[in-house]
């Protein structure tokens, strides 16, 4: 009944938005992080992970690595699948980008753009249930207050190709901050 500080980012730059997901003995931490130099608009998306319920973690992996603004990221996993989604402005709007590892976090795939659109889409979440992935965000079209949008893409092959993307939220009014959850299909 006693908890451990761990300073997981151990470093003295700006580590927000921190997010946590565990499987059985494994454990996973990502966060964003100006880690890898002073400009102010270049965050990353770092990982570390344990294999010993918390008790030690590995090094740190730079998951997006890129010269923008890396934000907010998710997690979640589902056995040794591991997903990880961002909002990033690297393409000068900001997108959503999903990675993924099959081997526990130890190696990861190169990151897919899921919005890839000319709107500004941010505030994504992430479910994985089986080999279905889903992920919802909301998309703002640049210079207009009321069309933002909720949008949604899946993939049934553990990530590996997703469907099209379609349009939650198709009203008058502003639609904001998605949530999912999902449970077998």
């Amino acid at each position: 009944n006693t908890f451990v500080i761990e300073n997981i980012s151990d470093n003295n730059k700006d580590s927000v938005y921190p997010q946590t997901e565990s499987s059985q003995n494994k454990v996973y931490v990502v966060w964003q992080d100006n880690l890898f130099g002073d400009n102010r608009i270049n965050y990353d998306i770092l990982l570390k992970s344990s294999n010993d319920s918390g008790q030690t973690f590995g090094d740190v992996i730079n998951l997006s690595n890129n010269s923008g603004f890396s934000e907010h990221p998710q997690v979640a996993i589902n056995g040794n699948n591991v997903y990880i989604v961002w909002a990033d402005n690297t393409s000068l709007n900001r997108d959503v980008y999903l990675i993924s590892s099959t081997d526990g976090g130890q190696t990861f795939g190169e990151a897919i753009n899921l919005s890839n659109n000319g709107a500004d889409s941010y505030n994504q979440e992430i479910s994985v249930s089986g080999n279905n992935v889903y992920v919802v965000w909301q998309d703002s079209q640049k210079n207009s207050q009321d069309n933002n949008t909720i949008s949604f893409i899946s993939s049934n092959d553990g990530g590996s190709s997703f469907g099209d993307v379609v349009s939650l939220s198709e009203n008058a009014g502003k639609s904001s901050f998605p949530k999912i959850s999902s449970y077998q299909d």
